[in-house]
């Protein structure tokens, strides 16, 4: 697992719908964003590539997608509370798989 990253928590409008559009560089302030209650997030005019962890309202994590491809759309499985968005290859590294808790995610 990983130490606990600053996360961004997109609970206003604003903030749900720019995201990671647009940006070249992750943003310096946060390490991740977590979109709750969203089941699905899309990659348009997304160029980072961000790791997509859908989560359950335990934060399990239930789905893993590596290095989102830009232009499209995402859908969590069955019973997907949420979406934290993270850095390319951050997942790996932190050894997050689908199964693990991110136990370290709280407002």
């Amino acid at each position: 697992m990983i130490d606990k990253p600053t996360i961004l928590f997109a609970d206003s409008f604003g903030i749900r719908l720019m995201g990671l559009m647009g940006q070249t560089k992750w943003p310096a302030a946060h390490q991740g964003i977590y979109f709750p209650r969203c089941g699905s997030v899309h990659t348009f005019f997304t160029f980072l590539r961000p790791d997509l962890l859908f989560l359950d309202k335990t934060n399990k994590i239930l789905r893993v997608y590596p290095s989102a491809k830009p232009w499209l759309v995402f859908i969590g499985p069955a019973h997907t509370f949420g979406c934290l968005e993270i850095p390319r290859g951050a997942a790996q590294q932190g050894g997050l798989k689908e199964g693990d808790v991110v136990d370290w995610l709280r407002k």
